[in-house]
Formats: C-alpha cells, sequence, structure tokens
C-alpha cells in the first residue's frame, strides 16, 4: 500500500485503521454501535390489573408479581422460586416502605398481611418501581371483591342489587384517593406510624 494516500482503509480485521500513506497506525476508527434490538412487551394474561418485577441491585433474586382479577400472585426471587397465590378478599393490610437506598433508585416494597381464620402471614414484594400503582391496584381489587361479596349476599333480590351497583362503586374510588392522602400524610411526617395504621384500619373497616 506504498503508492496508497493517507486515509481511513480496512486493514483485514473488519475495522478501519488510519494508513499514514507510509505504514499503518495505531490508531483505529471508532466501529459503529449495533442498533438496539426490539424486545417486545411480553403478554400479559387476560384481566391482568398490574404486573410488576422486583429489581434488586444485585440485579438477580427479582420477585415477580402479577393481579389477575381478585387474585395476587407473589413469585419470590428465592432460590426455591416460591409462588404464594393470595385471594384480595383475604388481604387486611397494605403498607409501603422505603429505604433510602431505594429512594434514590425509584424503588419501594410493598408490605401485605394476609389472614386466613387466626393466622396472619405476611409478603413483602421488595424493591418495585410501579409500587404506586401497586398499592392503588391492589387496594381497588380489594374494594371490588368486598363489593361483590356483599353484593352475593342480597342475591335474592337482583333489582334492588342492579339499582345500587353504581352508588356502591363510587366509594371505591374515593377509598383508594383517601388511602393515597393517609399515605401522603406518613410520607411527609405528618402521621405516625401508629396513627397511620390506626387510620388504615378505620378506613378499610377491620
Amino acid at each position: 500500500m506504498n503508492d496508497v494516500a493517507a486515509g481511513w482503509y480496512d486493514d483485514g480485521s473488519g475495522g478501519k485503521r488510519w494508513w499514514d500513506g507510509r505504514a499503518w497506525t495505531t490508531r483505529q476508527a471508532d466501529m459503529p454501535k449495533p442498533t438496539a434490538s426490539y424486545a417486545p412487551k411480553p403478554k400479559l394474561p387476560e384481566g391482568t390489573r398490574w404486573a410488576a418485577v422486583g429489581n434488586p441491585i444485585s440485579k438477580v433474586g427479582g420477585g415477580r408479581y402479577l393481579l389477575i382479577h381478585d387474585h395476587l400472585f407473589v413469585h419470590l426471587g428465592d432460590a426455591a422460586r416460591t409462588l404464594h397465590d393470595v385471594a384480595v378478599v383475604d388481604i387486611t393490610e397494605i403498607d409501603v416502605v422505603q429505604s433510602t437506598l431505594q429512594k434514590t433508585r425509584g424503588l419501594a416494597t410493598i408490605r401485605i398481611a394476609v389472614c386466613h381464620g387466626d393466622d396472619t402471614n405476611h409478603l413483602t414484594l421488595d424493591d418495585v418501581r410501579e409500587f404506586r400503582d401497586g398499592v392503588a391496584a391492589i387496594t381497588a381489587a380489594i374494594a371490588d371483591a368486598r363489593l361483590a361479596a356483599n353484593g352475593g349476599l342480597t342475591s335474592a333480590r337482583p333489582e334492588a342489587v342492579a339499582e345500587q351497583t353504581p352508588d356502591a362503586a363510587a366509594p371505591a374510588r374515593d377509598f383508594i384517593a383517601e388511602l393515597g392522602a393517609l399515605a401522603a400524610f406518613h410520607r411527609d411526617g405528618v402521621l405516625t406510624d401508629e396513627e397511620f395504621a390506626a387510620a388504615k384500619r378505620k378506613l378499610l373497616a377491620l
């Protein structure tokens, strides 16, 4: 290539190297970055009200959480890949906690208490980015499940149920807003932990 003018040329390795007119130099042209391939979002099951994946800082062992109709599936990120199927009507308490590290990463943990007779189990949905949407969706599912249960008790009077359904559904929206307001007061330090817990129990009529 002694008679070739200086410039960028293929040096045989698949990349371009600078030829100074006499010899190859150590200067190499930046290879074009591959364009990101399109990865469609996975199709969620019919009836999905909310879905999220845990985002642990280790990038390993994140849980998967799925709310379908009136059931919350909690697939933990442990070695056993434990799966819990929770009927939302059995959820007696829902709360959000956020460590300093989680706050900087825009994450939080959703905690729920599940009551089966005299037994109460606690589950955590860890490192969730969509935690606000999750709390709203789970709360709405609880309200819908309780409304459906009340409707079942009055199924002998379908006309009355049909008339009361629109009015009965309205408190669910207020219920969500009130819970969100309580959570904001608690987050801002207006309510103590005890006051927040008592207000939630009163709101949920537990």
